[in-house]
C-alpha cells in the first residue's frame, strides 16, 4: 500500500514536471516566434526607408540645375 502511494505521487510529479517543461518550451517557442516578427518587420521597414531615400537622391540629382537647363528639358519635351 506504501509502496502504490509513493509510486503514484512520483508518477504526479513527473507529470507535473513534463507539463511544466512542455509549457516552458511553448512559451519560449512563442517568443522566438514573436522576436522573429519583430525582426522581419525591421528588416521590411529598413528596406522601404532605403528605397525612399533612393527616390530622393534620384530625383535630386534628375531636378533642373538652373534656368537654362530648365529651358533646355522644356524645349526637348519635359522635365
Amino acid at each position: 500500500m506504501v509502496w502504490t502511494v509513493t509510486v503514484t505521487k512520483i508518477l504526479a510529479a513527473l507529470s507535473a514536471i513534463a507539463e511544466a517543461v512542455a509549457g516552458l518550451a511553448r512559451f519560449l517557442t512563442n517568443r522566438q516566434l514573436i522576436n522573429a516578427g519583430r525582426a522581419a518587420e525591421r528588416a521590411d521597414q529598413a528596406s522601404r526607408d532605403g528605397k525612399k531615400k533612393d527616390a530622393q537622391i534620384r530625383a535630386l540629382l534628375d531636378a533642373p540645375r538652373n534656368r537654362d537647363d530648365i529651358v533646355k528639358r522644356l524645349r526637348e519635351g519635359g522635365l
